[in-house]
């Protein structure tokens, strides 16, 4: 590979392939995430997610996982929690790299990770088979309306999905730029730059790990309503009904490709 040294570990490949062998054979279908803050530290030494190569890096190390799991796993997280790994590590210093950067870095930083994602994306879509499930695993504060009135929903909707004032852990950082929406400039990211990873993503990619901030929200009113019926068979149910709502909204109304997700 052009970008990736050392060459790939075929030990560490092979341990996984049989890891998702057992799993098929034992009737549990595997969930992959390609990147876990595991960046290798040859990749670190080229300046991280802070190096302009990464994107690239990180798409070859995606194919090589795409043709070696194809047909085997359908079920795909591209980057776990960039907030953790990009925002403490980069921005705010408490996580690996430790690292305090100025909002020019930082803003380096979200669209490394951005690109990254959306050549992940792409690649999965072309090597790892048919029928895939891809989505980016995002973290951040959810806000709740504080009574079922529209304009309370609404609020609670865009504190939660279009506001910026939890920094990397606003949503709207990442979901915004995903779905090619407008970053405002105060965030002090340049505002082409998310536009530009924007457009190496495919549109669709966030709708699958959306999912779950739909089936939380559920489940926490589930709880708030039925405090002593700590019974998933008794949540879920309510949980399911809303991940759908979800799904038929982003796929219909949102992207306008029923039946193409």
């Amino acid at each position: 590979c052009e970008f990736m040294q050392p060459a790939f570990e075929e030990k560490g490949l092979q341990f996984y392939l049989d890891l998702i062998d057992e799993l098929l054979a034992a009737g549990i279908e595997p969930m992959v995430t390609v990147f876990h803050w595991n960046l290798p530290m040859w990749a670190h030494e080229k300046g991280g997610w802070k190096w302009d190569g990464i994107a690239d890096a990180f798409a070859e190390y995606t194919k090589v996982l795409a043709e070696a799991f194809r047909g085997k796993v359908r079920w795909w997280m591209t980057l776990n929690e960039p907030a953790c790994f990009g925002g403490l590590g980069y921005e705010r210093g408490e996580h690996a790299p430790f690292e305090v950067n100025s909002p020019e870095v930082c803003a380096l930083v979200y669209r490394n990770i951005l690109l990254s994602h959306g050549k992940c994306v792409q690649v999965l879509r072309q090597y790892a088979g048919e029928d895939l499930k891809i989505g980016m695993a995002l973290c951040g504060n959810i806000y709740e309306p504080d009574t079922d009135a529209p304009e309370d929903v609404e609020a609670a909707y865009r504190r939660t999905f279009e506001s910026f004032e939890n920094g990397p852990f606003s949503y709207g950082l990442w979901g915004e730029a995903a779905y090619g929406g407008k970053i405002p400039d105060s965030v002090g990211i340049p505002e082409e730059q998310l536009r530009k990873a924007a457009k190496s993503a495919v549109c669709k990619i966030n709708i699958d790990s959306d999912g779950r901030l739909a089936m939380t929200a559920a489940i926490r009113k589930f709880f708030n309503d039925e405090p002593s019926k700590f019974d998933p068979r008794q949540y879920l149910g309510p949980a399911r009904e809303e991940l759908k709502k979800l799904y038929m909204h982003k796929v219909v109304d949102v992207l306008g490709s029923a039946g193409k997700a």
